[in-house]
């Protein structure tokens, strides 16, 4: 808890029917580095360069921690609750305070892939950063041939807004831009959350 009385975000944590969302930490190094390193990751991610350079899921988790720090940036570890078992990321980042607008981006590590994850954990941020992080708009990008990604962004609220361009190895990449707004979030997010509710929590400030 800070001086203001307002929880830190390194202290943020949530729960989902399968899943515990915490913030990223040092002991997730090994399994980021293992992760990201899977072509399966890297190429449905504009921003995970492949080969995954030695030691850059350390340089990635100092620099996370550092921006949660000064509310830049909040990035979630996926932890699967039975097994321990780390399976992915969520991160709201590139925050704007004055626009009160937040990028999504996430990623799931591939033994974990196809199992609904992240349909289950992105509901819980999605209502956090609206109601606790009071952001207005939070917005994503995803290739259009990352069609899953596609496919929970849309399940999440998040609608189209038109077409952009990025680069993957060298080469353009088709991507779609995605938003949702606080308003829009809250006449839905009573369905979406209802699917877990009865095994859904969220905490603030809880270890």
């Amino acid at each position: 808890m800070e001086a203001n009385g307002k929880v830190s975000w390194m202290q943020h944590r949530l729960k989902t029917a399968c899943l515990f969302l915490r913030p990223v930490q040092e002991s997730d190094i090994p399994a980021i580095q293992k992760a990201a390193s899977a072509f399966a990751v890297a190429d449905a991610m504009i921003s995970i360069p492949h080969p995954y350079p030695e030691d850059e899921a350390q340089r990635f988790v100092e620099t996370q921690r550092e921006l949660m720090s000064k509310k830049q940036s909040l990035t979630f570890s996926m932890i699967e609750t039975e097994k321990k078992a780390f399976t992915g990321l969520i991160s709201l980042r590139d925050f704007e305070p004055e626009h009160q607008t937040a990028e999504l981006s996430f990623w799931v590590a591939p033994n974990a892939q196809g199992r609904g994850y992240m349909t289950e954990a992105l509901p819980s941020v999605l209502d956090l950063a609206f109601k606790h992080l009071e952001l207005n708009r939070i917005y994503a990008y995803h290739m259009l041939r990352n069609v899953p990604s596609g496919r929970v962004l849309e399940k999440c609220g998040l609608r189209p807004e038109g077409p952009k361009h990025g680069v993957k190895c060298g080469k353009f990449e088709d991507v779609l831009l995605r938003a949702v707004l606080r308003e829009e979030w809250s006449k839905i997010s009573e369905q979406l959350i209802s699917r877990v509710r009865e095994r859904y929590a969220v905490e603030l400030g809880g270890s």
